[in-house]
C-alpha cells in the first residue's frame, strides 16, 4: 500500500517551482535605456535573465488549438471555432510576471503614454498597493510562430489591440522578421489608429468598416501562414514604422495603433504579447476617473 507521504512526494517532484520574481526582473533602472520615437518606444536588453525566462516558459503548457487548427485545415480548410492567430499560444499568469509588468508600466510613464502624475504608483505605500493590483489589469500571452503554422484567413494582417497599452517582448532573434506600424489610407486620408477612425462619420466610416470586415477580420476559412505584403490591389494599409526582431527587445505602443509582427516564415519567432489597461488613480488624487473598458464589462 502506498503511503500518503510517497504520493505527496511524487507530486512535489513533478511540480516546477520557478523563481519568477528573479527571471522577470527588468534591467531598466532609468529612462536612459528607452529609445522613444513618439508613437512607439523600444527598450533593448529589457530582462536581466532572458535565457532563464525562456527556459521557464518552456515548462508552461500551451493550449491545444494549434494542433486542432492544423487538423481541421487539412480536413476541411476551415477553423470553425473562432479566430485563430498563427502559431502556438501559452496563456501566462500575470501575477507571476509582476516585475516585468512594473517595468513596462514605468516605461509607459517615461514615454508619457501614461500621465506623469501617476508616479505616485512608483514609491512607498502607493507602490505596494499598486503592485498587488497591477496583474488584474494585464494580459500576458507567449506566442511561437513557426514554418507551416496555420491561421484563420484575415489573421495575418495589421490590426489594433483591445488593451489601452501594448508591448511585445521578443524572446529570440528573427533577422528576416519585423514588427511594423501602419496607417490605414482611405481616399487620400491617413488613419494611424482606431481613435482616428472613430472621428469619421456617415458613409465614409461605413465604407472603411466594411473594408476592414472583409479584409482584416478572421474568417472561418483557414490557411497556412503567409507573410503580409502591402501594396496589393485594394489594400489600404501603409507601413510607417519598422523594428527588427531582436532577442530581449521590448517594443511599447498604445493599444489602438495598427500593428503587426510580420513573421518571415523562416525559422521560429517567439514573443511575449503584453496588454495593459488604464489603472485607477489612487483615491487621494484628483480626477479619479476610470474608463470602464469592455474588457471588464
Amino acid at each position: 500500500m502506498t503511503s500518503t507521504f510517497e504520493v505527496a512526494s511524487k507530486f512535489k517532484d513533478v511540480i516546477n517551482e520557478i523563481n519568477w520574481e528573479k527571471i522577470t526582473s527588468p534591467v531598466m533602472e532609468t529612462d536612459d535605456q528607452i529609445n522613444d520615437y513618439g508613437d512607439y518606444a523600444v527598450v533593448d536588453n529589457f530582462l536581466q535573465f532572458p535565457d532563464e525566462f525562456v527556459e521557464a516558459l518552456s515548462k508552461c503548457p500551451a493550449d491545444f488549438l494549434d494542433i486542432v487548427a492544423k487538423q481541421t485545415h487539412a480536413e476541411i480548410g476551415k477553423f470553425p471555432y473562432g479566430a485563430k492567430d498563427p502559431g502556438v499560444h501559452q496563456l501566462l499568469v500575470p501575477h507571476y510576471l509582476v516585475p516585468m509588468l512594473f517595468g513596462f508600466y514605468k516605461a509607459c510613464i517615461d514615454c508619457e503614454f501614461i500621465p506623469a502624475d501617476l508616479n505616485t504608483n512608483l514609491e512607498g505605500e502607493g507602490m505596494k498597493r499598486f503592485l498587488n493590483n497591477l496583474p488584474g489589469y494585464c494580459s500576458t500571452v507567449a506566442n511561437l510562430m513557426y514554418p507551416g503554422c496555420v491561421n484563420s484567413v484575415g489573421q495575418n494582417v495589421p490590426t489594433f489591440d483591445r488593451w489601452d497599452y501594448s508591448a511585445v517582448l521578443f524572446l529570440n532573434d528573427a533577422p528576416d522578421s519585423t514588427f511594423n506600424l501602419y496607417d490605414l489610407e482611405w481616399e487620400g486620408k491617413y488613419y494611424a489608429n482606431a481613435e482616428d477612425l472613430m472621428e469619421e462619420k456617415g458613409e465614409v466610416l461605413e465604407q472603411i468598416a466594411g473594408w476592414l470586415n472583409d479584409n482584416a477580420t478572421a474568417k472561418e476559412e483557414s490557411e497556412e501562414y503567409k507573410r503580409y505584403t502591402e501594396g496589393k490591389p485594394g489594400d489600404h494599409f501603409i507601413q510607417t514604422r519598422s523594428v527588427e526582431v531582436v532577442k530581449n527587445r521590448l517594443v511599447i505602443l498604445k493599444g489602438n495603433q495598427f500593428r503587426l509582427t510580420n513573421y518571415s516564415g523562416n525559422g521560429e519567432l517567439y514573443q511575449l504579447q503584453i496588454g495593459m489597461n488604464d489603472i485607477p488613480k489612487p483615491k487621494e488624487m484628483d480626477g479619479n476617473e476610470f474608463r470602464n473598458d469592455e474588457v471588464y464589462s
